[in-house]
């Protein structure tokens, strides 16, 4: 067993399931997603799937799995501001 992989991808799913989540539903809440930067959210995006990719192609769990959670989780921030695009200026 990998144990720094294990340790890496808990700390990745982590990152998402207490940064990113609590983010979402914060906006929910809000029905806004002022304070946030687009570009910097579609950045991310764009990592968390550039990355789950390459987990993918080389075939490393460890990798993938956190990433595409990740890509998930923008992606859905991404969703919220098309829906709340009045509450952001």
């Amino acid at each position: 067993m990998d144990y720094y992989g294990v340790l890496a991808n808990v700390a990745s799913l982590l990152v998402v399931a207490l940064g990113l989540v609590s983010q979402i539903t914060l906006n929910f809440r809000r029905k806004s997603c002022k304070g946030l930067s687009l570009p910097m959210m579609g950045t991310c995006a764009l990592a968390y799937l550039l990355w789950g990719i390459y987990g993918w192609h080389i075939h490393d769990w460890y990798v993938t799995t956190a990433q595409v959670v990740g890509f998930v989780a923008i992606s859905i921030i991404l969703l919220q501001f098309w829906l709340y695009r009045s509450g952001t200026k």
